[in-house]
Parts: C-alpha cells; sequence; structure tokens
C-alpha cells in the first residue's frame, strides 16, 4: 500500500468508528423514573369522577400523565446520515479476523477493552515466538521479551493514531521497566524491541489491507 492509501484508510476507518456515538438516550430509554404511580391514601379505590345525570361514576381509564423527556425541542435523528453511511466499512471491520479487528477496534475505535489489548498482545507474541525458533534464547530472556510486547504495541498504535507527533516509550524506559543495564539492553535486547514493533506494524498493515480489498475507498 501507498502512504497515501495507507492515510486514506486511516482517516475513513477512524470517522466510521466514532461518528456512531450515541448523543441521547432512546425512546424508551428517556422513560426511566418516570413509573405511573399513585401515592393516595386509597390508591386502590377508582375514583368517581364522571358525573352523568347528578351521578358520579367511574372512568373506563384513568388519564396518563406523560412527562416530557426531551431535552430539546426538536429530537435527536434516530440515525444520522454520516453513520448511515459508513455502515459499510464498520461491516467489514466486524468481518476481520479477530486479531486485526481487535486492532482496529482498539487503535483506531479506541475500544480500549481488555479483550482486545489481550489478543493483539497474544497474537504480537505468538509471531515474535516463531521468529525465535532456533535461536539460543533463556528462560529469563523470554520472560523479558513478553513483558516488552505491550509496549511495543502502545507505541505502535500511538504511532497509528498520531503519526505527526507520537507520545512512545523510549528505549530508555523499556530497559528500566525490565530491569537491565544500557549495556544490556543494546547487547541483547535492542534489535528484538524493534523487532517486536515491526510485528506490531505487520497486524495493522494486514488489518488496513483487509479493510482496502473488501471496500471501495
Amino acid at each position: 500500500m501507498t502512504p497515501l492509501e495507507i492515510v486514506c484508510i486511516r482517516t475513513n476507518v477512524i470517522f466510521a468508528l466514532t461518528c456512531n456515538a450515541q448523543t441521547a438516550k432512546g425512546q424508551l430509554e428517556g422513560f426511566e423514573g418516570f413509573a405511573l404511580a399513585r401515592t393516595s391514601r386509597y390508591g386502590r379505590q377508582r375514583p368517581r369522577a364522571v358525573n352523568i345525570d347528578g351521578r358520579l361514576y367511574c372512568r373506563a381509564s384513568d388519564p396518563v400523565h406523560v412527562t416530557p423527556t426531551m431535552a430539546r425541542k426538536n429530537q435527536y435523528t434516530p440515525i444520522t446520515p454520516e453513520t448511515y453511511e459508513t455502515a459499510g466499512l464498520r461491516r467489514v471491520i466486524n468481518e476481520l479476523r479477530a486479531p486485526e479487528r481487535a486492532w482496529v477496534l482498539r487503535c483506531y475505535g479506541y475500544d480500549m477493552g481488555l479483550d482486545h489489548y489481550l489478543l493483539i498482545c497474544e497474537m504480537v507474541w505468538e509471531r515474535m515466538r516463531q521468529r525465535l525458533a532456533g535461536k539460543r534464547v533463556s528462560h529469563k530472556m523470554v520472560e523479558r521479551l513478553i513483558r516488552l510486547v505491550e509496549l511495543a504495541v502502545e507505541n505502535t498504535e500511538e504511532k497509528c493514531r498520531n503519526p505527526e507527533n507520537p507520545i512512545a516509550y523510549e528505549p530508555i524506559d523499556a530497559a528500566k521497566e525490565i530491569g537491565v543495564a544500557l549495556d544490556n539492553w543494546s547487547k541483547n535486547y535492542k534489535k528484538y524491541w524493534w523487532m517486536l514493533h515491526r510485528i506490531s506494524e505487520e497486524l495493522d498493515a494486514e488489518a488496513l489491507k483487509s479493510i482496502l480489498v473488501k471496500c471501495d475507498l
């Protein structure tokens, strides 16, 4: 994909996932707290309030008092034109493979649910584990690399959301996080640190490419 295509897809995905935010209560939710109740002393006795030829009769049904639930004079539209126009793109996102869908919803839809985060980290680590196959890596180093996965994922997410000025963890911060000296970091961990970033970027590219193939953007 070209840089222009990447920017176009990201812009459309962010818009599609954020324009669907609900701005008001629904029709049924708006009646919450307005239950019909009779609080008089003899609430179960039907009042004789209809006078016909000097005789009082009970009403067939009591009048219902409806409290306005609209905060404004004009009601909100059930669905905005923008939400309707981007529905197809959201359907495509929901049809992505689970790791790709989790990445898109978290990175571009700001859905910070733990399930998405764990699925992404598991996917990144599985690919990292495959690339470590055949290499001499100690159990202690593996534990430290697992701790670096979440930092690399968060760095890549920030870079994708805000490519101009990302707020990311520096290598020195990552070294402190796993408790290794800088010389040890440069010698043994630096290459794996950037490898985790590349794997995260690959997941982003795969998700965007899947959307591009299925959508006419």
